[in-house]
């Protein structure tokens, strides 16, 4: 690239006649010095603004950062302020703000936040005070771009649950071993997944397709088709779901030759709780509310409005021949994150992403006609009245309208407040909540419904539900569940003392889970970040959360030319750090208690890992915890959990590779199988697949057994690493079903590989047994497929191994390894056109 620069003899050559390094470094100095100006401007803004923390009316005052940003800190009440509740919290501690006529009072997160509104005015008035935060935001940054609107994109960030445990639904017989349970977390707790069965048939979710076929015969018995999605107005008949019966005899038809079509929009069939001795099965289905949203032109605030919609069928009749019966359908606010099944009731957590753009941002930019000729104090002043008057009213009324039904009340909804610590505000550097909080507050819209799939009492076609939910400035969560609570974690940031960097914290909000309800409870949080569900534990009345602490740098600043790096320099101000933390929760949870919302921390176990090492593997078990860390080589921790105030380090095994998910095999959970990645402790290079048997008989001295490696050339994976859904082992059998791909990027007739692998396990081996592939390798790359996938998964119905993946299902001889029966989905495909390769991990 500095070959491509040459010195010139004018003026205008000045720039060919410096060194690429030369102009990056300078480049760099320029911006620096704008951005320094910008701050210095942003800092001053007007003496019309006032910014500080208040307990009550009190002088905001620095205190010493605690350990965690809802650690109790003790603030004198002034004589207008309440005195501190019984936590330890000041109840009335807010920050405030304000700019002209605009003023926020936001209070901070804190455990009174749990209690919920008593009615929803309350409700109103705290997104009123949010509302004008993000006016204020959007006023005071925007002032700068006075004649271009903003083009913000809208971010959606989606969670998955990883990582579990088989509920007991394995038996044996003479004719052979059947297992179709779920791979759950928890025993007791039914996850939603993509294949569920009753023992009689195989429920399969295939994009828009419910699939029925008996595991015996391979008969396809019922095919139904989700209601359309009309292309011109973007909406649905709920009724209009289409019977597709199709022929018994399976043929493979040719497939055509394309690479790929645009398809139009259809519903997807995302998760299914199955209520086997009510005889219901629940579809939950995406993809109807957005496009009609989208093709009206409407502005909305929750991106994801409606975007989750239930189907709840009876199953009563099918066996007999009488088909599925639609019993109840509803729309739910938000994108699926999860969904958990205690017996017969449902809980459905879903996530709605909120934008402010069309209500806030546009009106208030600076290139709005009105605003053109203002200077920036005029502005503020002019921005502002308009906000306090029809802005942010009009803001909260549409809120209110797409968040609470008529007949719902506010109680069950968190209280909105400022997930960050008001002790990390640094008042010399005037830092305020729009450096933590650039895009707002109100991000995003939690909420949890619940309803029994067996008992409801049905209005017309609607499900009777009951639901509680969150406003938060994060767009994801991840949800764990026990047979109790409920909890959903979500990751904020808090300044690092000293620093102009954020580190992350993790929010536990705390659901107490009852027949008819889900009901917040109580809350926590603490430093870093969560791997996954399975970094979360509910065990004898204590929570248990494994996270990381990321290392973080200071931003980049140039250095000198000529060094060994003449770009940029940048100061690390935070090293990377494991820990284990045991939260006890309080006991008979009464949200309407002010005594009983916050989790206090009882033990924690710090320096997991070594240098630059995070979290790759969580397991708990009872009094017991496997953690795996890793960087080059991985650290295998056994740690004793059974006195909660003094988690500790048993015993360590270092090894090269890592696993990504951990499943005991054994009752006394003395055998466990990880499965994850061999690598290089060299390079760091992933070398394949890898099967671990761990022996932790002895927690002082864990032993690798042995291990098997996939490593037939190319890269091998297995999507069990980070789902726990599609792993699979039979106790009984002692065999391990895993799907498999290989790719080593040819597009030959063999080279690639998707499919499953089988091993026999016993106490000291891990041994291949057979393969099933369920697709040519030439295939994968350039044939029409339909526009879905099937879930990677395995079941096993009297010694016959079923598989699902892609775009079929096969059974085979779980003793010899033989084909009895192969169904091609996608035979006689008429009516998509897609690639192989996008639909592929699920």
């Amino acid at each position: 690239q500095e070959q491509a620069f040459t010195k010139g003899s004018t003026a205008g050559g000045f720039l060919q006649g410096l060194s690429f390094n030369s102009i990056v470094v300078f480049i760099v100095f320029v911006v620096g010095l704008t951005v320094g100006i910008v701050l210095t401007v942003r800092d001053a803004r007007s003496p019309s603004r006032t910014i500080g923390i208040n307990s009550g009316g009190a002088t905001p005052v620095p205190q010493t950062p605690p350990t965690s940003p809802l650690e109790p800190t003790p603030t004198p009440p002034d004589d207008g302020g309440s005195s501190s509740s019984s936590w330890g919290y000041q109840e009335t501690e807010y920050y405030m703000d304000a700019l002209g006529s605009l003023s926020v009072k936001m209070p901070f997160l804190n455990p009174s936040s749990i209690r919920g509104y008593s009615s929803c005015e309350e409700l109103r008035e705290d997104l009123t005070q949010a509302g004008r935060l993000q006016a204020l935001h959007s006023i005071l940054a925007r002032s700068y771009n006075k004649f271009f609107p903003e083009m913000m994109e809208d971010n959606m960030v989606m969670t998955s649950n990883l990582g579990g445990t088989a509920s007991e639904t394995t038996t044996t017989s003479s004719s052979g071993e059947t297992d179709y349970s779920t791979n759950n977390q928890e025993e007791d707790v039914e996850e939603a997944d993509g294949l569920k069965s009753d023992g009689t048939f195989v429920y399969g979710a295939y994009g828009d397709l419910l699939i029925v076929f008996d595991p015996i015969s391979g008969e396809e018995v019922y095919r139904l088709q989700m209601p359309s999605i009309d292309s011109k107005t973007g909406t649905f008949d709920p009724l209009a779901e289409e019977v597709i019966h199709q022929a018994t005899t399976i043929t493979i038809g040719t497939k055509r030759s394309a690479l790929f079509s645009p398809m139009p929009n259809r519903p997807l069939i995302q998760k299914m709780l199955l209520d086997e001795e009510n005889k219901r099965l629940l579809l939950i289905v995406s993809g109807y509310g957005n496009t009609f949203r989208t093709m009206m032109g409407e502005p909305y605030i929750f991106q994801t409005y409606g975007n989750t919609h239930l189907r709840l069928y009876d199953l009563s009749n099918f066996a007999s021949g009488g088909g599925l019966t639609l019993l109840a359908y509803q729309d739910l606010s938000g994108s699926f994150q999860a969904a958990r099944a205690i017996d017969s009731t449902a809980h459905i957590v879903t996530m709605a992403t909120m934008q402010s753009r069309a209500f806030i941002d546009t009106p208030l930019a600076k290139w709005q006609t009105q605003f053109q000729e203002m200077t920036d104090e005029q502005y503020h002043i002019a921005a502002a009245d308009l906000a306090e008057e029809t802005v942010v009213p009009e803001y909260v009324d549409r809120i209110m309208s797409e968040t609470i039904p008529q007949d719902q009340d506010c109680s069950n909804m968190l209280r909105l407040g400022l997930l960050q610590s008001s002790d990390y505000i640094e008042f010399e550097n005037r830092t305020t909540m729009m450096d933590l909080y650039p895009s707002g507050v109100l991000n995003g819209y939690a909420e949890v419904t619940t309803f029994d799939m067996a008992t409801n009492v049905f209005n017309g076609t609607k499900l009777l539900t009951t639901a509680a939910g969150a406003f938060l400035p994060t767009t994801s969560s991840q949800v764990y569940a026990s047979d109790t609570m409920m909890i959903l974690a979500s990751v904020s940031y808090d300044l690092v003392p000293g620093t102009n960097q954020h580190s992350p914290y993790t929010y536990l909000f705390g659901f107490s889970l009852t027949p008819d309800r889900s009901v917040p409870a109580a809350m926590a949080t603490v430093p870093g970040y969560i791997l996954n569900t399975f970094s979360l534990d509910h065990h004898d009345g204590h929570i248990r959360v494994a996270t990381t602490i990321p290392e973080l740098f200071s931003n980049p600043t140039p250095i000198s030319i000529g060094v060994s790096n003449p770009f940029m320099q940048r100061t690390q101000v935070q090293n990377i750090s494991n820990q284990l933390y045991i939260l006890e929760i309080p006991d008979d949870i009464d949200p309407t208690s002010n005594e009983t919302a916050q989790m206090t921390q009882v033990g924690v176990l710090e320096g997991l890992g070594h240098e630059g090492e995070s979290i790759f593997a969580v397991r708990f078990l009872d009094a017991l915890a496997f953690v795996v860390t890793f960087r080059q080589t991985d650290p295998f921790y056994t740690i004793d959990l059974s006195d909660p105030t003094n988690p500790t380090i048993m015993g360590e095994l270092q090894i090269p590779g890592f696993s990504n998910y951990l499943h005991p095999i054994n009752d006394e959970q003395t055998l466990v199988l990880g499965v994850g990645q061999d690598v290089n402790p060299e390079t760091g290079r992933n070398l394949g697949l890898q099967i671990s048997l761990f022996d932790v008989s002895d927690l002082t001295a864990p032993k690798q057994v042995t291990k098997y490696v996939v490593n037939e050339g190319g890269s091998s994976y297995s999507s069990a690493q980070n789902n726990h859904l599609a792993f699979r082992y039979l106790k009984e059998s002692r065999v391990l079903i895993l799907p498999v791909s290989l790719y080593d990027r040819s597009r030959g007739e063999v080279g690639n590989f998707d499919g499953f692998f089988t091993f026999d396990i016993t106490d000291t081996t891990v041994t291949p047994r057979f393969n099933i592939s369920h697709v040519q390798s030439s295939d994968m790359w350039s044939y029409c497929w339909y526009p879905a996938t099937l879930p990677q998964r395995s079941m096993v119905f009297s010694g016959n191994l079923v598989t699902t993946k892609g775009h079929s299902i096969l059974s085979h001889s779980l003793a010899e390894g033989t084909k009895n029966w192969e169904l091609d989905l996608d035979t006689n495909n008429t009516k998509g056109c897609s690639l192989y390769f996008p639909f592929m991990i699920r």
